[in-house]
C-alpha cells in the first residue's frame, strides 16, 4: 500500500481521530470479528460463523462505528472506544437491541403469541473503555434513572465494561485499548500537529508491538 499513516490522517477526517474508525474497520474483518466474539463471549465455540454489521441506524445519520456480531445463539453489541464515562450508555444499548431484534420478528412474530419460547439470539452488550479513569464493571439501565426509586416491574439491561484491567490478556481487544491510549497520549503531545501525531503513534505502536499486522497493512506503519 503506497499511502502511510501520515497521509491517511491528513486526507481522511475520520482518521484524524484514528481510534474512532479503527474499531469498526478492524473488527469488521472476519478473523478479527471471530476473535472478538470469542474474547467477549468465551462460550462461543471455535469455528462459529460470525456475521458483522454496524449498529445504530436509529441513533444518528452520521458515521456509526459500533458493531453487532451475530455468532450462533448470541447477538453481541460492541460499542466503540469510550474515553469518558457515559451514563446514558445502557439507554443507547437498549435502542440498539430494539434495532437488532425488530427485523427478526417479522418471521417468528406469531411465536411471541404462542406458549413456546421464540427462537431469538441472546443480546449481550459490551462497552470498550479506553480512558484512564475509574469506571464500573457493569452499567445498568436502571442507572439512567438515578432520581427514581427502582420499580419491581421495571425492565433491566446490563452492559459489561471492558477496560485495560479486565480485558483478556494477549487479546486483540486489549491491544486495541492500548492503541487508543497511545493515540490519546500522542494527540495531546502533538498539540494539533497531525504529522507529528501520526509519527509518534507509528513509532510507539511499533515499539509496543500493538496490532502491527493490521496497522502495517492499513496505514503503512512499517517500511
Amino acid at each position: 500500500m503506497d499511502t502511510n499513516i501520515e497521509d491517511r490522517c491528513t486526507q481522511n477526517p475520520l482518521k484524524r481521530n484514528l481510534k474512532d474508525s479503527v474499531f469498526s474497520d478492524l473488527f469488521s474483518e472476519e478473523w478479527y470479528a471471530s476473535n472478538l466474539a470469542r474474547e467477549l463471549v468465551p462460550e462461543i465455540p471455535d469455528g462459529t460463523p460470525v456475521k458483522v454489521s454496524n449498529a445504530g441506524s436509529v441513533m444518528s445519520p452520521g458515521p456509526i462505528h459500533d458493531l453487532v456480531l451475530i455468532a450462533g445463539d448470541y447477538a453481541i453489541v460492541a460499542v466503540e472506544a469510550q474515553s469518558t464515562k457515559n451514563p446514558n450508555m445502557p439507554m443507547r444499548i437498549l435502542l440498539y437491541e430494539f434495532d437488532i431484534l425488530a427485523p427478526m420478528l417479522h418471521g417468528p412474530r406469531r411465536e411471541l403469541l404462542s406458549g413456546a419460547h421464540a427462537k431469538m439470539p441472546m443480546v449481550l452488550a459490551f462497552v470498550i473503555y479506553t480512558g484512564s479513569g475509574e469506571v464500573p464493571e457493569v452499567m445498568r439501565l436502571s442507572d439512567c434513572y438515578p432520581d427514581r426509586p427502582p420499580a419491581d416491574t421495571g425492565m433491566e439491561l446490563t452492559v459489561k465494561v471492558i477496560h485495560a484491567s479486565n480485558a483478556p490478556k494477549g487479546s486483540k481487544v486489549s491491544e486495541y485499548i492500548r492503541l487508543c491510549q497511545l493515540a490519546d497520549g500522542c494527540r495531546k503531545e502533538a498539540k494539533g500537529d497531525m504529522e507529528l501525531y501520526a509519527r509518534l503513534l507509528k513509532e510507539r505502536s511499533e515499539k509496543a508491538n500493538i496490532l502491527q499486522e493490521y496497522l502495517r497493512r492499513e496505514f503503512g506503519t512499517s517500511s
